[in-house]
């Protein structure tokens, strides 16, 4: 008898379980992002194959580190300065979000999407570079915008957290 682990299509190789060479299933347990895998299993001999499919589910390793900021800004109203040409920081990615391991589970990217975290956001008035939202202070005419901040966290920023109606006002 032949036992397989396969993609769950039952054809190709899974991608990371697989069985060792006493037919035990092995996979990495220590895979910080964790993750989903439908696979077949398929057992056959000269006279018949059996297949089985299953799902390997791997917790993450932060699935429960970050989380949102209690009192977390949902708006930010902008003070004019005429004097200010350069982008001013109005708010990061901490203030939102916060991890009880940043050294595995600290935010990587933040990013501003628009209302409801339906899609990217490209205003220029509002601005991220990756951890900072940024504005321009010096512009005499008023504004009022609401966004959503998503934040990536993990090895290879994996998982996702957002945070939405963010308000920026700007007085004319």
């Amino acid at each position: 008898m032949t036992i397989e682990v396969l993609a769950s299509d039952c054809v190709g190789p899974a991608k990371r379980v697989q069985l060792n060479s006493g037919d035990q299933i092995e996979y990495n347990p220590n895979e910080l992002t964790g993750y989903e895998e439908s696979v077949c299993f398929k057992a056959s001999t000269s006279a018949k194959t059996l297949t089985y499919n299953a799902k390997v589910i791997q917790a993450s390793a932060c699935g429960s580190a970050v989380t949102k900021v209690v009192g977390a800004p949902v708006s930010k109203t902008l003070v004019y300065n005429k004097d200010t040409t350069e982008l001013t920081t109005i708010a990061t990615g901490t203030d939102f979000f916060t991890s009880s391991d940043p050294s595995t589970c600290g935010l990587q990217r933040c990013v501003l999407l628009k209302p409801g975290c339906a899609g990217a956001y490209s205003d220029p008035e509002v601005t991220s570079d990756g951890n900072n939202f940024q504005a321009y202070v010096n512009k005499v005419y008023g504004f009022e915008e609401s966004y959503c901040v998503e934040c990536t966290y993990g090895a290879a920023g994996f998982h996702r957290m957002t945070q939405d109606n963010f308000k920026v006002t700007s007085p004319n």
